[in-house]
């Protein structure tokens, strides 16, 4: 799938819930290094996007670094690891449902950058996202993730807090695992982590997809093979 040929300052992704109702979606994109502001500019653009009627609010966003929507074939590690900000927000009416999305991201075009945050800190999220076709095999890899033995060790190795694994629904795909390692320092990206390498092993292993290329090109197969381009 190609980008939007108009020029987006952000992309936003994916949207799913938690089990609280609260709305989660990603945002890639802008200045690459900057957040957007969560002022009343930028919510209400947003709502407008997403087609909400009642609005959003209590909306909080999370700084990351996550390997998913890099070009795997990147040589920098910034370009290996982007920035995502992934924005947790609820609808003013909670009867309300986001409409449903024609395409698998939405832009927001020509969004000021002069209204952007500061820059994220030195210590960053690690996010890594696995999708899998089934449910079922999203739940038995957190399980994976606990028994391990070569990421047990690599954790205990790291000496970091055990990773938080949340199991989304996707409202566009199955099933999507979600690792939050960290905060982790600038180190753990440039030096390729044993622990988040143990990670992508063991999604091998499962027939996951941590990359969004990978799974596109696995859907663009399916499509053609059954003849539902």
């Amino acid at each position: 799938m190609s980008m939007d040929d108009e020029i987006a300052d952000y992309y936003l992704w994916h949207p799913r819930q938690e089990p609280t109702g609260r709305h989660v979606l990603d945002i890639t994109g802008g200045d690459k290094s900057n957040p957007p502001s969560l002022g009343d500019a930028f919510i209400g653009t947003l709502a407008d996007r997403l087609k909400v009627k009642s609005g959003l609010t209590d909306a909080n966003l999370r700084t990351a670094r996550c390997r998913y929507f890099s070009d795997e074939e990147a040589e920098e590690w910034e370009d290996l690891w982007p920035f995502v900000w992934t924005l947790t927000f609820s609808l003013e009416d909670p009867k309300e449902t986001l409409p449903p999305w024609q395409d698998e991201f939405l832009t927001l075009v020509g969004y000021d950058p002069d209204t952007l945050d500061a820059t994220p800190s030195e210590s960053t999220l690690a996010l890594i996202y696995v999708d899998f076709e089934k449910p079922k095999d999203g739940q038995n890899f957190k399980t994976t993730l606990s028994e391990n033995d070569d990421i047990v060790s690599q954790l205990r190795a790291s000496r970091l807090q055990v990773p938080e694994i949340t199991v989304y629904a996707l409202y566009d795909y199955p099933t999507r695992v979600e690792i939050a390692i960290g905060p982790v320092s600038q180190e753990f990206f440039e030096q390729g982590n044993s622990l988040a390498e143990a990670i992508f092993a063991a999604v091998a292993d499962c027939g996951g997809y941590a990359n969004l290329e990978d799974r596109q090109i696995e859907v663009d197969e399916h499509f053609n093979e059954t003849g539902l381009t």
